[in-house]
């Protein structure tokens, strides 16, 4: 739309208190990112209902509905929550997620690899320490072999 007619329409038109609401609705939904995950699969693939997972969880509904509609970020209680009750890991609940943090812990872990690559130290004992923990953190994600 161009710039304009936004400021005739916000020049010209009083909204309606239920417009406002729903614009605020669109805009907070827009504003979240996504969080894909296959809470509603596993869920009526057991046959439960939203409330019966909602009490065996020790949630309320809503919570579990606004989860499984990827409205909201979940806790660790509940993912550990969904992983018992459906038999599932984190990464087949919540792929997304999993992989996005993945990525992010790997970026950081090659971080400190090339910090601790660059740290000069006289002692023969510490550079050994820290070329072990290079080696581990290279293992963790997956650049070395654990050989």
């Amino acid at each position: 739309m161009p710039p304009h007619k936004v400021f005739w329409i916000s020049e010209h038109f009083t909204p309606t208190a239920a417009f406002t609401s729903r614009l605020r609705c669109l805009y907070t939904h827009m504003a979240k990112p996504k969080l894909k995950n296959h809470l509603a699969a596993n869920r009526t693939r057991l046959g439960l209902s939203l409330r019966q997972v909602a009490e065996l969880c020790g949630k309320p509904a809503s919570r579990i509905c606004a989860l499984e509609r990827a409205q909201l970020v979940p806790t660790v209680r509940d993912c550990v929550a969904c992983e018992v009750l459906y038999k599932r890991s984190l990464s087949e609940l919540w792929p997304k997620l999993h992989s996005e943090l993945q990525t992010e812990i790997n970026g950081r872990i090659r971080s400190v690899i090339r910090k601790l690559d660059v740290v000069r130290v006289r002692s023969h004992r510490k550079r050994g320490r820290i070329k072990a923990v290079c080696r581990t953190l290279s293992v963790i994600i997956g650049e070395l072999s654990e050989d």
